[in-house]
């Protein structure tokens, strides 16, 4: 394991979330954002980064409509400016996560926390299974979906992700419950 890399990996991730974070300039939001998805084409097959930004669209869309209908104390056009900010923000830091997972494994991240408690330790290690493996699930549910039919008209299209959550939760609730009783008959949980 190379302490170096890891904690330099971490440390840029920090900075560069914290300077995304309190930047609200919509223009360098969008240089940010577009040069990263830029980039990462170069790192990843085509089709990755088409599930990426098909899902930073539906995230985009969901977080226009919440701030559209939930957000009515300010004006209209703030609320459109203030979605559209938050979703370049998501957009960003997620991006430079994939990016810095690219060069800095999971294990090796787990592994720079050797100071922390075994508990935190074993919470990142879960963290780091579970967050891929939801991923991974949600697109074989829907390509399951697709195949049963689903897709084929405009509003079935459009609610193909959310039709996929159930399954979704369903399928890691029970592989947390297979994980957390395993864990608890060989003696880690109390």
């Amino acid at each position: 394991m190379n302490t170096v890399k890891v904690f330099g990996g971490l440390l840029f991730l920090i900075i560069a979330s914290t300077m995304i974070i309190r930047s609200s300039s919509i223009g360098l939001l969008i240089f940010i954002c577009s040069t990263l998805l830029i980039g990462a084409s170069f790192f990843e097959s085509k089709n990755i980064i088409k599930q990426r930004i098909r899902t930073y669209i539906i995230i985009g869309i969901s977080i226009l409509i919440i701030q559209i209908f939930l957000n009515t104390g300010i004006p209209f056009t703030e609320r459109l400016s203030s979605a559209f900010q938050a979703f370049l923000h998501l957009t960003i830091l997620s991006q430079i996560v994939f990016l810095g997972m690219k060069y800095i494994s999971p294990s090796e991240i787990v592994s720079g926390f050797f100071f922390l408690p075994p508990s935190i330790t074993l919470l990142l290690s879960m963290t780091f299974y579970f967050v891929p493996l939801l991923s991974q699930e949600y697109l074989n549910i829907q390509s399951l979906q697709k195949v049963r039919g689903s897709g084929t008209t405009i509003r079935s299209r459009i609610f193909i992700p959310f039709s996929s959550l159930i399954p979704l939760f369903h399928r890691l609730f029970q592989r947390s419950e297979t994980l957390s009783f395993s864990m608890l008959s060989r003696g880690y949980l109390e």
